[in-house]
């Protein structure tokens, strides 16, 4: 699109893309796009939300992400590169993305995506590139039962390599049946399913395998090796993409390495040539190509760089010690926004490569912060930022400074001396409440952010929430040995007692934890909800018995120590009676230890993380708790109604829900009628029965259409259902 913007200062170029974290291919494209803006003279900003929207069931905290893209209507921004890809991105996310690039009235380039009578686009062909490798199975290893799993269905990607893997098998004189291949979702769900087929013998065993990516690849062969299946001895696989070896990984794995480093430079200088009218060179970097590795039978490691290796190696490393950090605890810990930050800028280390850090918090939340109070936290590009934090090369340079409109924030990033400049922005938020923004940059070499930096910064939002939760609570607390908003002794006098007082057998630690707080406040306000708070303090030290203990770890929590593992479902009960009139649920979270073992600070601080993580009971106050899990409820059987393939499971929901097993199936049998499964089997069924009257598709499809990993499962679960078969149904109703 052409727009009439005046060219100002460098030209800046906005990259959108729902993620692009280092294990995807998608990261090979922004570096190729940086590079060539890097090679133009030209900034770059990457607004990512550093996750997948594959899932059509929405989650909210995931929808908050996705308010980073109103920068999209900066008018700081000259060109658009838009990274498409059905693998990350469900349809009513590729239609809200370009819906916003389409109102700005600029240039944007496609990455990779189908045509478009909008966008102009650039497009990698896969058809050669896949086809050489389907001709090495054939012709290197003399395989002749060669099945394909492609990827999106209808997505330009996929198709090429379908046509590459149909071409090469046809062209060797070789016939594919119908069932050879199949498409998937260049993602892991798909090779799973795909997998189980296999294992169960609902598909009978190829010699080998061709799959449309590295990561559907990898997938499969660790679930056919969990289910028996050995690659490359009984079955070979082949993946396509050439990502990096992942840290794990058992086998190398046969791909072709495709260069979606030019694919991303090459989009850049088309862009850079639409917008100024001039041509750039060529930014070098890059590799493309046949990798041999075990994973098809031949012998001999895969041509990966030792700069990959180093570079998987080090953040392998970064990874095992982030996962074994406090850093949650200490951040849920902190007493004020700056503790918070320092605390934050302890981990900032294990951001392999990073260059250049920052973190802007919306004003609204700082003043929601320091008035204690519980107003909406949202984000729009007029939404007015305040940076907090800003690190460069290892050395802050800067801890706080004035307030700017949020589609500012990209100016600060731009300067006409000096060489140009790529971040990536990404949100903080946690569930529905938006917190500000991220701005992350590499130095010379682009390493593109991993998981170690999607935690660090899903730690960043949930401490900034517990923190919002302390101010809203009661901002008159005293600082002393007791905390007053329960009258109880406090985590320092817990620490005390666990490293000296606590004797005698095994005993439980327990964590109640009071539940929906920010609504609390919002309906009750601070002082009002720092009374409730006590009275169930106050509830819990009623019921306790010779020995018990209580103590209070934060705003909304209270550990309790007991004498017996089997005391906690008593006195979870128990606190249920007496607690009927507070408006409010707790959770129990429990973690068993021996009295002597707690010998210094650290190991309290394991056991209170290790008993919040560990949430085996949940009480839901109903008159005014109860409503809005109906609706979510609700809305998840709408889900599981319009799409009963996916593959549901109770752990997922739960984890959706933020409820327990036990609460999800009790409230839903409640509203309902029917357990959850129980309902997903009739979904699962009506289905079925639909496209038995009205498709001829086999009873095999029907299966797989229907969310079964074997036909003979479904045939099973459809005659104890229905009370026929399948074939009987059809007949019966033609």
């Amino acid at each position: 699109m052409k727009g009439g913007t005046e060219m100002k200062k460098r030209p800046l170029i906005c990259v959108v893309t729902a993620d692009c974290s280092r294990n995807l291919s998608t990261c090979s494209t922004v570096n190729g796009v940086i590079k060539q803006a890097e090679e133009c003279g030209c900034d770059t900003a990457i607004l990512t939300t550093m996750c997948s929207y594959s899932n059509p069931v929405k989650m909210r905290h995931l929808e908050e992400k996705k308010r980073i893209f109103d920068l999209i209507a900066s008018p700081h921004f000259d060109g658009y590169i838009y990274c498409k890809s059905t693998a990350e991105m469900d349809d009513s996310f590729i239609t809200g993305i370009e819906g916003l690039l389409r109102s700005t009235n600029r240039y944007v380039m496609v990455a990779d995506g189908s045509g478009s009578d909008i966008f102009d686009y650039t497009q990698s062909d896969d058809f050669d590139s896949f086809r050489s490798i389907v001709d090495h199975l054939i012709e290197v290893h003399g395989f002749s039962r060669i099945y394909c799993l492609t990827g999106t269905k209808g997505s330009f990607q996929a198709e090429e390599r379908l046509k590459g893997y149909l071409d090469s098998m046809t062209s060797h004189g070789l016939e594919v049946e119908n069932d050879w291949y199949e498409y998937g979702d260049f993602w892991t769900e798909k090779p799973r399913e795909y997998a189980r087929r296999l294992i169960s013998g609902g598909l009978p065993l190829p010699e080998a395998v061709a799959c449309g990516s590295d990561v559907m690849a990898y997938t499969l062969i660790e679930a056919l090796r969990s289910g028996g299946i050995r690659v490359p001895e009984d079955i070979a696989v082949t993946g396509y993409d050439g990502m990096a070896v992942p840290g794990d990984a058992f086998i190398t794995l046969t791909t072709y390495r495709r260069d979606n480093f030019r694919l991303g430079a090459d989009c850049m200088r088309r862009l850079y040539r639409y917008i100024t009218g001039r041509v750039c060179g060529r930014a070098t970097g890059g590799e493309s190509g046949f990798i041999q590795g075990c994973s098809c039978g031949c012998s001999g490691t895969a041509a990966y760089s030792g700069r990959a290796r180093r570079d998987e190696r080090l953040s392998t490393k970064a990874r095992e010690r982030m996962e074994q950090s406090d850093m949650i605890y200490n951040l849920a810990s902190a007493g004020s926004l700056e503790e918070i930050i320092r605390i934050a800028d302890n981990y900032i280390y294990l951001i392999t490569r990073l260059r250049h850090f920052n973190i802007f918090l919306t004003e609204q939340f700082i003043t929601a912060a320091e008035t204690g109070t519980a107003e909406a936290l949202d984000f729009g590009c007029r939404t007015r930022l305040v940076p907090v934090y800003r690190k460069t090369a290892g050395r802050i340079v800067s801890s706080a400074g004035e307030a700017f409109p949020a589609e500012d924030i990209l100016s600060m990033f731009t300067e006409v001396s000096g060489k140009p400049r790529a971040f990536y922005l990404t949100p903080i938020n946690f569930d529905d409440r938006f917190f500000g923004i991220a701005a992350l940059s590499f130095g010379k070499v682009q390493f593109g952010y991993d998981s170690v930096y999607v935690k660090f910064i899903s730690c960043l939002g949930q401490g900034l929430d517990r923190f919002l939760l302390s101010t809203g609570i009661d901002r008159e607390r005293k600082h002393d040995s007791n905390d007053t908003a329960a009258g109880l002794p406090d985590v320092r006098k817990l620490s005390t007692y666990l490293r000296e007082g606590c004797t005698g057998r095994r005993k439980l630690l327990v964590c109640c934890e009071v539940s929906d707080l920010h609504r609390l406040i919002g309906r009750y306000g601070g002082s009002k909800t720092a009374a409730l708070v006590c009275e169930l303090g106050q509830n819990i030290v009623r019921l306790l018995q010779q020995g018990e203990k209580v103590f209070t770890v934060s705003i909304n929590c209270f550990v309790i120590v007991l004498d017996s593992e089997l005391r906690s479902a008593e006195f979870f009960e128990e606190l249920k009676k007496v607690s009927s009139g507070i408006p409010t649920g707790f959770t129990f979270g429990e973690f068993a230890f021996i009295p002597g073992t707690v010998t210094d600070e650290d190991r309290v601080n394991d056991l209170i993380g290790a008993a919040m993580s560990n949430t085996v009971r949940t009480y839901r106050f109903r008159n005014n708790g109860s409503r809005d899990l109906c609706d979510r409820l609700t809305e998840l059987r709408r889900d599981m109604q319009e799409h009963p393939e996916q593959q549901w499971n109770t752990e997922d929901i739960c984890a959706m829900l933020h409820v327990s097993k036990s609460t999800l199936q009790k409230n839903y049998r409640s509203s309902f009628g029917r357990s959850v499964i129980d309902e997903l089997i009739d979904f699962r069924m009506d289905k079925a029965k639909k496209l038995l009257m009205e498709t001829e598709l086999s009873v095999a499809d029907i299966a797989s259409q229907c969310g079964y990993s074997t036909d003979s499962y479904f045939m099973k679960q459809f005659k104890k259902t229905v009370g026929v078969t399948p074939t009987e149904f059809r007949h019966k109703n033609m």
